[in-house]
């Protein structure tokens, strides 16, 4: 009988307001004042970024978003460039604060690296021109081990480690967090158990506390998107119509990505 009672209301946190985001090391808030979404191909920001996005911009940040490649792997880069506007407009980022390129050495591809000193440049020019104070992309292992958004982990931090802190701080670099393939295609579990986890963990770090029991690491950047959330994310890759083939349809469904976002803050390196 407790089994019947349960699932109905385990099944309701899907429809609770999705919790604010809350960046490590930016005071009392933890606010940052405008971030950029580095991304390397169209349909990377809804179907990976989602989320994060959709909490910013309910928040009033400012959002900016560019693409560092156009997917013109199949010939269709002007169509997903169109595609890619249409889907961050979805997600409620404004067009002036949305850009795509179409660089002749960075073009979409399987098989290759980037290079991570123009990544670097590129993010230069553009913090310099909008002031962006956080950067967030792809961690390390790109999520799906795709040459092209590790290389823009290393292209961002390649950027944030080029600072003279004497003179100006670098931007704020989050990365998002790679998970093994048994909790990438969790679907709707995934946002059911991180709430309890992460009520778990909240409960344990309170008692820890209380025992004066420290110091104790900082909690885990994670955005959680309820049901709104996840059709919006949804509505925004239907955008991409010339991508929606059937191995797509399976990941949307059932990809942890399209409800949790998990962040780390990536480190400049220390020359």
């Amino acid at each position: 009988m407790w089994n019947y009672l349960l699932l109905p209301i385990i099944f309701s946190s899907l429809w609770l307001p999705a919790p604010p985001s809350r960046f490590p090391g930016l005071g009392e808030t933890g606010l940052p004042q405008k971030v950029l979404f580095l991304t390397a191909h169209p349909d990377d920001e809804c179907m990976f970024f989602g989320p994060t996005i959709l909490s910013m911009v309910s928040q009033g940040i400012e959002v900016h978003g560019i693409s560092l490649s156009n997917g013109n792997a199949d010939g269709l880069g002007s169509l997903r460039e169109k595609e890619f506007q249409e889907s961050y407009d979805t997600l409620g980022v404004p067009k002036e604060n949305v850009s795509i390129m179409n660089h002749p050495y960075l073009q979409d591809n399987i098989t290759s690296s980037w290079d991570t000193e123009l990544i670097s440049d590129i993010l230069q020019a553009h913090v310099d021109k909008t002031g962006i104070s956080a950067i967030l992309t792809f961690d390390e292992a790109g999520i799906s081990q795709h040459p092209n958004h590790i290389s823009l982990y290393h292209g961002a931090k390649r950027y944030i480690s080029s600072f003279d802190k004497a003179d100006r701080q670098p931007p704020l670099l989050f990365a998002l967090e790679s998970v093994k393939i048994a909790r990438k295609y969790t679907g709707l579990l995934a946002p059911i158990s991180t709430r309890i986890i992460l009520h778990v963990e909240s409960a344990i770090r309170l008692l820890l506390m209380r025992l004066h029991y420290g110091p104790l690491p900082g909690p885990k950047m994670t955005i959680i998107a309820n049901v709104n959330g996840f059709l919006t994310a949804l509505q925004a890759m239907r955008r991409h119509k010339s991508q929606l083939v059937w191995f797509r349809w399976l990941y949307v469904l059932f990809s942890r990505y399209m409800w949790i976002n998990d962040w780390v803050e990536v480190i400049p390196n220390v020359s």
